[in-house]
């Protein structure tokens, strides 16, 4: 470094023959070649897309991992978790056909009662939520903890705004 008029000017040196090869400025970094090669070497990037993929929040999921809940209220919101529809938030299989309590029985070879009762706890944590539409019941993700796609619509907002999800 050498100091002219009060400004500190910085060369890059060149080892071998001693002379300047740049002079380097306010701001300025110096970066290995290797990591400028790797960042200019588009092919060292790997897409990666095993599928459809949907947002978990950090913070859902660490409250989830503290709620001590039964392996098989684990394994039915794991389940969910796939079925989630964009947007909506409806838990359904197929083409778009809502779950029931006998559907995710068989699913995951669990008694009925077991499925009634995780279902309800997961009510009540507000984790999923229940609507009827004349006599379909149909059930929806808390938005909150997992969602898929840019966009929730009215609807599910409305319905779990004000629970503690929400508050993040």
């Amino acid at each position: 470094m050498i100091e002219v008029h009060g400004d500190t000017l910085r060369y890059v040196v060149d080892g071998d023959t001693g002379g300047v090869i740049t002079t380097l400025n306010s701001g300025d970094r110096i970066i290995k070649r290797s990591v400028v090669d790797a960042l200019l070497d588009e092919d060292s990037r790997m897409s990666f897309s095993n599928g459809q993929f949907g947002k978990a929040y950090n913070f859902a999921l660490a409250k989830l991992a503290q709620l001590n809940l039964y392996q098989s209220e684990y394994r039915i919101v794991l389940l969910f978790l796939t079925l989630v529809r964009p947007s909506s938030g409806l838990i359904a299989y197929g083409n778009y056909k809502p779950i029931n309590l006998e559907w995710v029985s068989e699913e995951l070879k669990l008694s009925d009662k077991t499925v009634s009762r995780a279902m309800k706890r997961l009510l009540e944590l507000r984790i999923i939520s229940k609507a009827t539409s004349g006599c379909d019941v149909q059930y929806f993700f808390n938005p909150y903890i997992y969602n898929k796609g840019r966009y929730i619509n009215k609807t599910l907002f409305e319905m779990f705004k004000k629970s503690e999800w929400a508050k993040g």
